[in-house]
């Protein structure tokens, strides 16, 4: 038989055919987010050597331990992993005497409290020649700031309680801990503050805290409110570094 003549393929286009089936790709696959938690940082501040912290009551601090065995101890007693979200409750909400200290924002308080700040400010400025004086007197100023945006949160929630600066919940892990009770710990105190951010701002503004963060940045009067959510309702947690205990 005589040898039949097998036609060659054109292949001079594959590369072209490659390269857009690679575009196509890029333009219509989506990529999963890795969300995590958000946090806010604290400010990095540099207070002057000779200054000195104010001392911290035991009932403003929530001491939650995580040991290398995943055993939880909440106030130096056991507790099972889940009995952390009715401390947390507890800690933002109770008004009993072992609970963080709270004070009512009210209308008289806001204008006597910004009347004294005003007059600290001044007399501060006038005897100002340390360093340690002028950070006293820029403390003084942005406790000002401050309480001019309670009075902008108590217009739009009328009188809400803050609790003090110096509140906080002390989240102490070990680097023997589980993954899944590190996060199981972090998921709980995240949860309660977030359903009674929601149920606030539903109270006060008729949608939840949830929506309100997905408009902040197509609708700016919205900023005002999650600030004064935020204000009765910080978020606060710290975590030192895992140890080894």
């Amino acid at each position: 038989m005589a040898d039949r003549n097998i036609p060659e393929i054109n292949a001079g286009s594959m590369a072209d055919i490659a390269f857009l089936l690679l575009i196509f790709w890029l333009v219509t696959t989506t990529m999963d987010k890795d969300l995590g938690l958000s946090f806010r940082l604290p400010q990095d501040v540099h207070p002057p050597s000779d200054w000195i912290p104010p001392e911290v009551k035991d009932r403003n601090v929530l001491n939650i331990i995580l040991n290398s065995n995943d055993q939880v101890l909440i106030e130096k007693e056991k507790h099972l992993l889940s009995d952390v979200t009715s401390f947390v409750q507890d800690f933002y909400l109770s008004n009993d005497d072992n609970m963080p200290i709270r004070m009512r924002v009210t209308e008289a308080q806001i204008a006597d409290t910004l009347g004294k700040l005003a007059a600290l400010v001044i007399q501060a400025e006038q005897n100002a020649s340390t360093k340690a004086q002028w950070y006293q007197v820029s403390r003084y100023n942005s406790h000002i700031k401050e309480w001019e945006a309670y009075k902008e949160s108590r217009n739009l929630l009328g009188d809400f309680t803050i609790m003090s600066k110096r509140a906080v919940i002390r989240f102490q892990s070990n680097n023997g801990t589980s993954y899944k009770a590190y996060f199981s710990v972090l998921d709980q105190i995240s949860t309660v503050l977030k359903d009674e951010r929601n149920k606030l701002a539903e109270k006060h503004f008729n949608m939840t805290f949830d929506h309100l963060m997905k408009l902040k940045d197509t609708d700016p009067t919205v900023r005002n409110k999650i600030r004064a959510i935020r204000h009765q309702l910080p978020l606060k947690l710290l975590e030192p570094d895992p140890n080894n205990f």
